[in-house]
This record gives C-alpha cells, sequence and structure tokens, in this order.
C-alpha cells in the first residue's frame, strides 16, 4: 500500500540529494523544503486551474486581497503539513537507511521523476494560467 508520508519524504530526500550534488549543504533542508513546498504549489495551482476550465468558472480569487490571501492559505498550509510530516523530529532520517539503499536506477528515476515534477508543474500552472483568464468573473 502507498504511504503518503513516505512518499512526502521520498521526495523532500532526492530534492536534498539534488540540491547537495548541485550546490553544497548550506541551508540544505531548508532550501529542499522550499522546493518541494513550490513543487506542490504549482501542482495544486495548475489543478485548480484546469478545474477552472473545465468547469468554465474561475475557483481562484481575481482580487487582489483574494488572490492574495488565497496564496498565503495554501502556502502556509503546504508548508505546515511538510514540515510536520518530513522535517518535524527529522521524521526523513527514519527512511534514510531505505532510501539509500535503493538501487542506481531507482535514485535515478526518483531524480528523474521529480525533475520532472518540478518542472511541468511550474510551467502548467503558468501555461493555465493564461487559460483561466480568459473566463468570466
Amino acid at each position: 500500500m502507498v504511504q503518503p508520508r513516505k512518499l512526502l519524504v521520498f521526495a523532500f530526500w532526492e530534492f536534498r540529494r539534488i540540491l547537495l550534488a548541485i550546490s553544497g549543504d548550506t541551508l540544505l533542508d531548508f532550501r529542499a523544503m522550499s522546493l518541494l513546498v513550490f513543487t506542490q504549489a504549482c501542482v495544486l495551482l495548475s489543478a485548480l486551474e484546469f478545474g477552472s476550465i473545465m468547469l468554465g468558472r474561475r475557483l481562484i480569487p481575481t482580487n487582489e486581497l483574494g488572490i492574495t490571501a488565497f496564496v498565503l492559505f495554501w502556502t502556509i498550509t503546504i508548508t505546515a503539513v511538510n514540515h510536520y510530516a518530513v522535517s518535524y523530529k527529522n521524521h526523513w532520517k527514519r527512511y534514510e537507511r531505505e532510501f539509500d539503499g535503493y538501487s542506481n536506477v531507482t535514485k535515478a528515476m526518483g531524480w528523474l521523476v521529480m525533475i520532472i515534477m518540478l518542472v511541468l508543474g511550474s510551467t502548467t500552472a503558468i501555461w493555465l494560467t493564461a487559460g483561466v483568464k480568459a473566463l468570466p468573473r
């Protein structure tokens, strides 16, 4: 059975590995968590925008105060859930030995999936924004 926390921890662990390979360990956990939150926010935004297009009406507020409150609410919520599931009392370290034991092929696939999720999530969110702008308010 799929364990949501384990998937989240694996994504965090992969982002840590990618960032460690690219730029060292300065603020590594913070940067990995930031990438994880950004990716999840883009996927959520894409899903809401896709739903807006399918339903023919906006699911995301359009006024400045509404969009600010919407973004703050979801960013804080996603960050809080991630922090508890991954970083609180170093939950991610419970799985580190298992993840390190994965084959190089599995690690490469995880790395590739995380990069694709990051790129696709952000580009889809940007692309779908154009479709939502055409909807009536």
